[in-house]
């Protein structure tokens, strides 16, 4: 049996609002994934204090190479969720290619 879920730790400037439906991905995916789950970690423009009233919340959600070959990138108004598996973030892209931007989520 899994544990619940430690209080997340984010930005100040995250709304109480996305503050509430990080909790509720939070909860689904360790309902979800179980062990399976490593992290979560916010990106996008509420990463970065950037939201507007149509910001959406983007999520990388941080899973073991198993629990991420099980799981698909989720799309809704509210929050994108982008599974990826550790094996993933030990490889940063070279410089220019495909997904080497998003490494800096990560730093």
């Amino acid at each position: 049996m899994t544990a619940p879920h430690p209080a997340l730790t984010l930005p100040d400037h995250v709304s109480q609002e996305h503050r509430r439906l990080l909790d509720e991905v939070a909860e689904r995916n360790l309902a979800e994934h179980g062990d399976d789950l490593v992290a979560m970690v916010l990106t996008g423009s509420a990463a970065r204090g950037m939201t507007t009233p149509r910001s959406d919340v983007d999520v990388y959600v941080v899973l073991t190479d198993e629990g991420a070959r099980r799981r698909t990138t989720s799309h809704s108004e509210t929050v994108d969720e982008i599974p990826v598996s550790v094996a993933e973030l030990e490889e940063v892209p070279v410089f220019g290619t495909q997904w080497w931007y998003s490494r800096w989520s990560f730093a």
